[in-house]
This record gives C-alpha cells, sequence and structure tokens, in this order.
C-alpha cells in the first residue's frame, strides 16, 4: 500500500488541501462538458493477444491541466508536485487512490489529443456562456499575442549576428518561425522586436471580455490570413447565424479584402482604423472642376450601404475674394459659404473606405477594444508567453486549454450569482 491510499483510507486527504480549493474544482469541473473527448483512445482496431495496462483517462489528464492553469504553473513538473501534495485535488480530478502517473503521460496528452476535441470544448462553452447571458456575440472583438518559442534564440543575453536570420531557424523548436510584435501601445514611438515562436489569434465577446474561440499559428502568419481562418472555423463551429454585427480589430486588419470576407462569412462590419501609411484615393485624380475649370474642393460626404456620396464646393468658397472667375451667380450670394455645389457617388467605393471612422459610432466601437488587451493581460498571467514546450501541436492544446479555463472560470460565477468575479481567478477562488 502507497502513501497515497493510506491516508485516503484513513481520510487525512482533507488535512492537505483547503476546503475552499476542493469546492472551486468541483464547481469548475462540473460545468465542464468533456463528451466531446474520447476518454480512451485506441491506437489500434486489430484485437491483440494480450491485453495490457489499464490506460490513463484523458479526462483526469485534461482536468490537471486545468489544475495547472489556475495555480498558474509554467511546468508539469510543478503540476505532479503540486498534485502528490494535493491528494484531494488529485482524487477530483479522477485519480483513484491519488495515483499520479508520470511526466510523460502528459506530454504524450497534449501531443496526441486532436485539436477539434478541444474546439469541441470551447464550442460548448461559448453556447453555455450563451445561455447564461454572459455573451451575445454581437460585438465580436479579435486580435493575436505572441507566444515565444523555447529556443536560446529568443534570449537577450545570446549574442550571435544571426540568430533573427529566417534561414538559421531553431533546431530544438523546428516548427516555429520568426515573427515581429510590437512592444508599445504608443502609435508615435512603436517598438517593435523580432522572435522566434508563434501568434496565438483570438475571437473575444465584447460583452464581457471573454474567449470565444482561438487558433495558435506560426508567428510569421500575417494577421489577415490568420483573422480569415479563425473566423471560418469560429462559424463552422459554432454557426453564428448572422448574430455578429460588428468584429473589432486594430489596424493590423484594414485590408480591403478582409473587409469583403467577414461581410460575406458573418454579414457583419469591420471596425478598425487606417494604416498610418495608408495610399487610399478614392477619386484616382478625377474630381469635378467649376465653370471655371478649377478643381473643387471636398467639404462632406455621406455614408450608405451603395456607396458614398461626396460634396464638393467652390475652390474659393472660404476667400475673401469677391470675385469669381466665371462671375457664378451662386458666388455673389450674401452667405456664409458661397459658390457652387457639386456632388459625385462612389457606388463602386470598397467596404475598407465606405467605413465613416470619425462617427461617434465608430469610436464608441472601437473604444470596446480595449478589452482584449485586458484578457491578453490575464492570458500571459496563466503562464502563455513563453512556451516550455518545443512541438506547435502541444503549444496549441496548452494554449487551447487556457481559454477553457478562462471561460470556466466565468462559467461557475454566472452559475454562483456572483458576475464580479466573471474574469477574476482570484475572486470566485474565494466565493466557490
Amino acid at each position: 500500500m502507497n502513501k497515497y491510499s493510506f491516508q485516503t483510507m484513513l481520510g487525512f486527504e482533507q488535512l492537505y488541501t483547503n476546503n475552499k480549493t476542493i469546492n472551486f474544482y468541483e464547481k469548475l469541473f462540473s460545468s465542464l462538458d468533456l463528451s466531446g473527448v474520447t476518454e480512451f483512445p485506441h491506437k489500434s482496431e486489430e484485437p491483440t493477444k494480450h491485453e495490457g495496462r489499464k490506460p490513463i483517462s484523458r479526462h483526469n489528464i485534461f482536468r490537471s491541466f486545468l489544475v495547472m492553469k489556475t495555480q498558474r504553473f509554467a511546468q508539469v513538473s510543478q503540476l505532479i508536485d503540486y498534485l502528490e501534495n494535493n491528494i484531494a485535488v488529485a482524487l477530483v480530478c479522477g485519480f483513484e487512490g491519488g495515483r499520479i502517473p508520470g511526466k510523460d503521460v502528459f506530454y504524450d496528452f497534449l501531443r496526441d489529443v486532436p485539436q477539434s476535441e478541444l474546439e469541441n470544448i470551447l464550442t460548448a462553452n461559448t453556447l453555455a456562456m450563451l445561455d447564461l447571458d454572459l455573451v451575445d456575440l454581437k460585438n465580436l472583438i479579435t486580435d493575436s499575442t505572441p507566444i515565444f518559442a523555447n529556443t536560446k534564440l529568443n534570449n537577450p543575453k545570446y549574442f550571435t549576428k544571426n540568430k533573427f536570420s529566417k534561414t538559421n531557424n531553431p533546431v530544438a523548436s523546428p516548427n516555429c518561425r520568426l515573427g515581429i510584435h510590437s512592444a508599445s501601445n504608443d502609435s508615435n514611438n512603436k517598438n517593435y522586436k523580432f522572435f522566434w515562436g508563434y501568434k496565438d489569434h483570438i475571437l473575444l465577446d465584447a460583452k464581457y471580455g471573454l474567449p470565444v474561440f482561438n487558433l495558435t499559428m506560426t508567428a510569421d502568419t500575417h494577421d489577415v490570413k490568420a483573422g480569415e481562418e479563425l473566423v471560418k472555423q469560429a462559424d463552422s463551429y459554432i454557426v453564428f447565424n448572422n448574430r455578429v454585427k460588428n468584429l473589432i480589430c486594430d489596424k493590423a486588419y484594414d485590408s480591403n479584402p478582409f473587409y469583403e470576407f467577414i461581410k460575406k462569412t458573418l454579414g457583419a462590419n469591420v471596425i478598425a482604423p487606417l494604416k498610418s501609411n495608408s495610399k487610399t484615393t478614392l477619386f484616382n485624380d478625377s474630381v469635378p472642376v467649376c465653370e471655371a475649370g478649377l478643381s473643387m474642393h471636398r467639404c462632406g460626404r455621406i455614408y450608405r450601404e451603395s456607396g458614398i456620396r461626396f460634396k464638393f464646393s467652390c475652390p474659393f468658397r472660404n476667400s475673401k475674394s469677391k470675385s469669381c472667375p466665371c462671375n457664378h451667380p451662386a458666388f455673389q450670394k450674401n452667405v456664409k459659404y458661397k459658390g457652387c455645389i457639386k456632388y459625385m457617388c462612389l457606388k463602386a467605393a470598397n467596404l475598407r473606405n465606405c467605413t465613416d471612422r470619425d462617427s461617434p459610432s465608430f469610436k464608441s466601437l472601437y473604444s470596446k477594444r480595449s478589452a482584449i488587451e485586458r484578457y491578453n493581460a490575464r492570458f500571459k498571467f496563466m503562464e502563455n508567453e513563453k512556451a516550455f514546450l518545443h512541438s506547435k501541436k502541444s503549444i496549441s492544446t496548452i494554449v487551447s486549454i487556457s481559454h477553457i479555463c478562462s471561460q470556466l472560470i466565468a462559467i461557475v460565477s454566472a452559475k454562483n450569482h456572483a458576475l464580479e468575479f466573471v474574469r477574476s481567478l482570484a475572486g470566485i477562488k474565494r466565493v466557490a
């Protein structure tokens, strides 16, 4: 008899763990739907002559990783030490007699579990949050956050000339790619840094700032391409059914093909500012001219679904001159804005140009994008910024589990009538 079964037999497991901690994990796991995860996968369908040892349940391993994220452990070894010292938590996870498997079992789970099963859990949690009125899916936010690969090339104290060369791919993490991220939100003083790794692309609901879906890709994938794939996969699992009205994102997604893709796929509008280096020209140097042959000045616009209706006025509109080159009768009127007026309709204007970024509605919607910055901070708080694994598949799995953990915290808070803790891990631990 080992020490764990001896403690369990005597009922001493309660002495090693706080009752609030046990209650928290019981409520967390009761809100978790693992029906989409295969508990005992068969590696081969062919019958075998000899029966091996009893396999470890993937459901138990999955619950263990939720414990790892709620305790903010960066390594699997830390998780195993915690479970060995807190037998009650190990029993709640499903390990009989408190017997904790070796760390290779945990690494095999991260490598072998299908990503589709994790996406099924994300979808089930999203629908549960929809029933609890935690999300409404009307305004979604998307953004990406960097995940640094476990390689010496990301170490600032590793000095070599070509450590950020595309041809110098890390040996320990062959699947990672060279990317760039901004280390500052100041638009006037951007501090860009190169790194080897991946990017996690997240779809967030703007109501409470809760995750809906995620996709982990290499760091060299453009945000527009990753955003299209993210929305496509999210719609295939969740089926938005035209519930999404606006997709809020930063200027990295300011591309007309992305606007058209979102309009076609979700029927939603993209709320994104123009890029600082944008060279968009609406008229291709073909503006109306007045009767005197002078180019008129643009002085107003009206946004419509069919395009934009622009208003042009006389170039001498605000001048102190009292004469017009062609003696136009409208110029002689004693009004504040004098001169002739013409209109031009751009029915073929693309969706990117049809967005009125000076309107109060646009500014109000775009201000909701700060929710994803706060969520990224909580995501990094769970020790996700620096990968401790080398395989892209394993990193994608542990990142998805982090988002599932955030969803479950919100669901438990709503069920306990503690909406003030939907985004607070420490808060829901105290009241659970």
